[in-house]
């Protein structure tokens, strides 16, 4: 239950420079100026001569709503960044080259399959042991999809290129279900 002790962490981080520009722009869509003197408020673009402070109040009204959605979209999640990644359902293939007129690097592909559509940016990202007794250790990863998916296996490849460690042995990609080893 929450007492008022915790401390509390915005959800969101905003950009006061990019929301005083939004601001400056919607102003000048809606062809808006207000000035707040004391208790006056007063405007330069009446749609209504008859009275314009209602007038005023619909366009303040439309600017609210308006600014609203843009200080969300410009609103960046507060704290560190969550890595989304999931390693893939299978890894099927891997090869392993010299990096083209770099025979100190490596130039490893790896192929496999996840368990829906809807999968993005697949990777070989460093495993924990990033060299183990002279192998290469990555998982393979990718991020899954963060709505509904067509539940299909399908096909993922990424590729990555190293400089080869000395004592190097070999590649191991790591999957869901099990890993792959290549020299």
């Amino acid at each position: 239950m929450f007492d008022g002790s915790q401390d509390c962490q915005p959800f969101f981080r905003v950009d006061p420079v990019k929301v005083a520009s939004a601001f400056s722009r919607a102003y000048q869509l809606l062809g808006v100026g207000v000035r707040i003197t004391g208790l006056h408020a007063t405007h330069s673009n009446p749609t209504n001569p008859t009275n314009p402070m209602k007038a005023l109040a619909k366009k303040i009204a439309l600017l609210s709503a308006g600014l609203l959605c843009v200080t969300s979209l410009l609103a960046e999640p507060a704290g560190p960044k969550i890595d989304l990644t999931r390693k893939v359902l299978s890894v099927d293939e891997v090869t392993v080259q010299a990096a083209d007129g770099e025979p100190a690097r490596l130039t490893i592909h790896a192929a496999g399959m996840v368990n829906s559509g809807g999968w993005s940016k697949p990777m070989l990202r460093a495993g924990k042991d990033a060299v183990k007794n002279g192998v290469l250790v990555f998982e393979f990863v990718a991020t899954p999809p963060s709505g509904p998916a067509t539940m299909a296996l399908a096909p993922v490849k990424a590729s990555i290129t190293v400089d080869k460690p000395a004592g190097y042995t070999g590649v191991e990609i790591v999957a869901q279900h099990h890993k792959k080893v290549a020299k």
